[in-house]
């Protein structure tokens, strides 16, 4: 089946999901405006949005964060040894959105 020209224009010419993402990260940049970690304003290509699950979708967790913190926590291996310490076992799930890697 072919892509809705609309829909695909709509999303900037990104597959629909990546879209999402874009527009949560934007949210999260507009709602948060600076790191909490090294207190830098936020732009969407330099932040990265973490979100996780633990088993069961109870309690999720959202950090937004400059990507110099993401990248001093040590990326994705980092940030899930980070949080299995603190749910006391690995998240079920984590979804990573690197504003570094969006075209925008």
């Amino acid at each position: 089946m072919d892509k809705d020209p609309i829909a695909a224009a709509l999303a900037g010419g990104v597959d629909p999901e990546t879209a999402v993402r874009q527009e949560i990260l934007r949210h999260a940049v507009m709602k948060n405006i600076t790191c909490p970690y090294t207190k830098r304003v936020l732009d969407v290509s330099t932040t990265v949005l973490v979100d996780m699950t633990k088993s069961g979708g109870k309690n999720p967790v959202t950090l937004v964060m400059h990507s110099e913190a993401f990248d001093g926590l040590g990326g994705t291996s980092g940030i899930r040894a980070t949080m299995a310490s603190a749910f006391s076992h690995d998240p079920e799930k984590i979804v990573i959105t690197d504003g570094r890697t969006l075209t925008w």
